[in-house]
């Protein structure tokens, strides 16, 4: 029975020093221009944008990230007194956030030319379609760790 422990308690430890530190979060350390700038940098790279696209994506990028660290402080003041929000803000919340990807989507529509619009939609689909099945995997591990 030591023996059978002892092996568990090794293989434990074997698998925990292989896990993966957690991608989530990783650019919360960078300002508004850092993280406009790598996005815009990944954007001119999988669409060959002109000087021209890269200025204005930028400018758009770094809208977007101002604005979403200050939700992040809100949302992270909001956690730190542990107040949850109710279905009604929730719900706004998700609203908005749906009213902005349109926007973002109607200026980047203004920007890239057809055929790169088109190659932005699709590597968007297919992100979505990864983040989902990562989504997935995770749920259904963390089940596991549940039912053992």
């Amino acid at each position: 029975m030591k023996k059978l422990l002892s092996v568990a308690y090794i293989g434990l430890l074997t698998f925990s020093a292989f896990a993966q530190p957690s991608e989530r979060g990783k650019h919360s350390k960078f300002t508004a221009n850092q993280i406009a700038e790598l996005r815009t940098k990944k954007m001119t790279l999988h669409l060959d944008l002109t000087e021209d696209q890269q200025e204005r994506i930028y400018q758009l990028h770094r809208e977007l990230a101002i604005r979403h660290k200050e939700k992040r402080k809100k949302s992270m003041a909001l956690q730190n007194i542990k107040e949850k929000p109710d279905k009604e803000t929730m719900f706004k919340r998700a609203n908005e956030k749906l009213d902005t990807q349109i926007v973002h989507q109607s200026k980047l529509k203004n920007i890239l030319t057809k055929h790169q619009f088109e190659t932005w939609k699709k590597s968007r689909k297919h992100r979505a379609k990864n983040l989902k099945k990562n989504r997935l995997k995770k749920h259904s591990r963390k089940k596991e760790k549940q039912h053992r």
